[in-house]
This record gives structure tokens, C-alpha cells and sequence, in this order.
């Protein structure tokens, strides 16, 4: 399984498919990330996604839930 390794908290994202029809498409920086949130922030709005649900565009890469999983910190170390 392929995990992204890098920093997504100050990057863009669009949502590309997510359970909660409402969010598709939605698009805006991410200012926080737990092990199982992202925060969003568009047009002075901030959304909270549940990684479990979610498949985002960021940085041109398409980043599935698994791909998501873990904290950054966490993340970083899988990449050694």
C-alpha cells in the first residue's frame, strides 16, 4: 500500500469523492490534520473530513483514505 509521505497542512486540496455528497468538490488549504481529520478552510470556512471518508487532490496526486492514514509525524517516518 502506497502511503503519501509528505506534509499536508498548508497545501490545497480538493475533494474528489467523499460519502458525504454535500463536500464533493469542495476545495480549500489545509490548516490541520489529526490521525483521522483533516481541517479545511475555504472562504473563511473551516470543514472537518474524516479521512476514512474522503479521496483528495492535492499537489496532483489523488490520495485515497488509506493513503491519508496516520499522523504526519507517522507518515514521515514510513518514507525511511
Amino acid at each position: 500500500m502506497r502511503r503519501y509521505t509528505g506534509v499536508l497542512i498548508g497545501k490545497q486540496a480538493t475533494v474528489i469523492a467523499c460519502t458525504n455528497p454535500a463536500l464533493q468538490n469542495f476545495n480549500g488549504k489545509i490548516v490541520d490534520e489529526t490521525k483521522m481529520t483533516l481541517k479545511i478552510r475555504h472562504n473563511g470556512k473551516l470543514k472537518t473530513l474524516l479521512k476514512s471518508t474522503v479521496t483528495l487532490q492535492v499537489d496532483g496526486l489523488l490520495l485515497s483514505e488509506k493513503e491519508l492514514i496516520g499522523r504526519t509525524e507517522e507518515r514521515i517516518k514510513w518514507q525511511h
